[in-house]
């Protein structure tokens, strides 16, 4: 992953948290989170030339059933081949752990 300061237009997603403080390692999941949801094609496009597919797949998958939009959910099942959980679901798997 690129070592760049995190732009406008995606850290915008990221509303709870300053940018500037986001470590890449740590917050990918949630910077990819937010993005996959509230993002725009710039912030999209900027996650898929910082970050690689397996870990946007990963990402998407953390996304319970409830979050998605039906246009992000339809593009997300596609393009990654995933099917998202309930969050019922999603906390019974990792009870199981």
């Amino acid at each position: 992953m690129k070592k760049e300061q995190i732009p406008q237009f995606v850290s915008k997603t990221v509303w709870y948290s300053d940018a500037k403080s986001l470590d890449w390692q740590r917050h990918k999941l949630a910077i990819i989170k937010q993005v996959l949801l509230y993002g725009d094609v710039d912030a999209l496009a900027w996650i898929f030339s910082n970050y690689r597919k397996e870990e946007i797949a990963e990402a998407a998958k953390k996304i319970s059933l409830s979050e998605w939009d039906k246009k992000s959910l339809a593009l997300c099942r596609l393009y990654f081949k995933i099917e998202p959980k309930t969050r019922e679901a999603q906390i019974k798997e990792s009870e199981r752990k």
